[in-house]
């Protein structure tokens, strides 16, 4: 269960929990993968959770989830993110691929994935994970409102991809073929002398 709910719990950052007047608690993630929320779904299964999936507007899609005691185990770690660091290797491992699938990219041309959040806290609770697990990241920025946690070279993404992984199709395709790609040498510049 630990595997799951870390997995949500990094997953949501791409969605919304909140409470109604109707006192409905309502877990919602819109996405434009429809694979990724289906995947979503099998986990909410796993933690006995129904869930349904309805395409909104333009390419996208919204995964909505009726659950009292799930939001309000979302709801504490939203509060404090280092609860998260307190949970085993197998939940926090989890957390971070949920919150990558969810915020982050591949770059095409160089050695760099990055992880995007609002929540700057968040992203501290990503790296100290990341770093325990051998994982260099680079400096967290902001940038248009949003911070950026970039992981450089292909050793660290090659640690990414061994010790934590992704479970989105496209975005863990991406990966591998960044892993797989030949080491790009840079031409050495000509000596002043000859």
């Amino acid at each position: 269960m630990d595997k799951e709910l870390g997995f949500l719990i990094g997953a949501i950052e791409d969605g919304c929990i909140y409470h109604t007047k109707k006192n409905e608690y309502i877990i919602e993630i819109d996405q434009k993968n429809l694979q990724w929320l289906e995947y979503i779904q099998k986990v909410l299964r796993c933690l006995n959770k129904k869930s349904s999936i309805r395409k909104i507007k333009g390419k996208y899609f919204r995964l909505t989830c009726y659950s009292k005691d799930l939001y309000e185990i979302i709801s504490e770690y939203k509060k404090n993110h280092r609860k998260i660091l307190r949970k085993g290797r197998t939940f926090q491992k989890s957390f971070v691929q949920g919150f990558y699938d969810a915020e982050g990219s591949v770059h095409r041309k160089r050695y760099q994935i990055s992880i995007f959040s609002k929540k700057r806290d968040s992203l501290y609770i990503v790296r100290t994970i990341l770093k325990d697990s051998g994982i260099k990241t680079g400096k967290i920025n902001l940038s248009k409102g949003v911070y950026n946690l970039p992981i450089y070279g292909k050793e660290n993404i090659m640690k990414f991809k061994q010790k934590i992984d992704l479970r989105h199709k496209e975005k863990l395709k991406k990966l591998n073929a960044l892993v797989e790609r030949p080491t790009l040498l840079r031409p050495l510049k000509p000596s002043r002398g000859g």
